[in-house]
């Protein structure tokens, strides 16, 4: 009987393990999702606000909707976007500003 109470120990104590170990990782999820503005900005990331076909995260002009010409380097673009009218864009989206255009 001794032998079976320490494998019962021991399980128990495997399973606590466990347990705490998915409680890290999901605090870390947590904290990772909700850093620098909550699980919605994480979200919207995926999204595609102007629905042009890029992702806001790799579009560089998340708020304008871009035709048939892109332009080069920056995409999402319209031809013409300079660089720093496409950083204007992404503060606009990041500030939730994208209806003010």
């Amino acid at each position: 009987m001794k032998c079976s109470r320490s494998t019962k120990a021991e399980s128990e104590m495997f399973w606590i393990i466990i347990l705490a170990l998915v409680a890290i990782v999901v605090g870390i999820l947590i904290i990772v999702f909700t850093k620098g503005g909550g699980v919605n900005t994480q979200l919207d990331n995926l999204g595609d606000y102007d629905q042009d076909g890029v992702s806001n995260m790799f579009d560089k002009c998340p708020c304008s909707a871009v035709g048939d010409a892109v332009e080069e380097g920056l995409q999402g673009c319209t031809l013409g976007t300079t660089p720093e009218s496409a950083q204007a864009d992404q503060a606009q989206f990041k500030d939730n500003a994208c209806a003010s255009n």
